[in-house]
């Protein structure tokens, strides 16, 4: 559909452009309405052209995610990797307004941070230990990531190098 009416704007376009210049007198009006209607359909291609395979996209896109719960819709983006799960069990135990701390372990992916980050909202992300109030271990455990002295009790584990615990200073 989208080739057919492009293939109809430079057709329209070029004759036009063919009357304007093939008459023995051509005015400036005659050359500057042909330049006009040649604007009007290269930005027609361009501008178009790119609405209805876009506006087509978001339609179909829209129909995909009104049919997903907000559980679903949330960890729609979840990089491949990421332990969405291990995050939903921490939102569980986070009171809003605490900070947490992302221990970095040998294997840690900027994606793991910055899911983490998003998704923990609106409890936000520190980059010092020492002003969290929640360590995250993510892929290591306390005594692996020489965090075991800052921990207070013991740490919730989720799995085998997925735990939380709060900082020995929290309150």
């Amino acid at each position: 559909m989208v080739l057919l009416l492009q293939l109809g704007a430079v057709l329209l376009a070029g004759s036009v452009a063919a009357v304007a210049w093939s008459s023995s007198k051509a005015s400036p009006q005659a050359v500057a309405r042909a330049i006009v209607i040649l604007a009007l359909a290269f930005g027609y291609l361009a501008f178009w052209g790119k609405v209805w395979p876009t506006g087509k996209s978001l339609l179909s896109q829209r129909s995909r995610w009104e049919a997903m719960t907000p559980a679903q819709a949330a960890l729609a983006g979840t990089p491949p990797g990421v332990q969405s799960g291990f995050a939903e069990w921490i939102r569980a135990r986070l009171a809003p307004g605490q900070r947490f701390y992302l221990v970095p372990s040998a294997t840690q992916d900027v994606s793991v941070y910055q899911w983490f980050t998003y998704r923990l909202l609106p409890n936000l992300a520190t980059d010092r230990a020492q002003q969290a109030d929640w360590l995250i271990f993510y892929g290591t455990s306390p005594r692996a990531s020489g965090y075991l002295h800052q921990i207070k009790g013991l740490a919730a584990q989720y799995g085998p190098g997925y735990s939380i615990a709060r900082v020995r200073h929290a309150s």
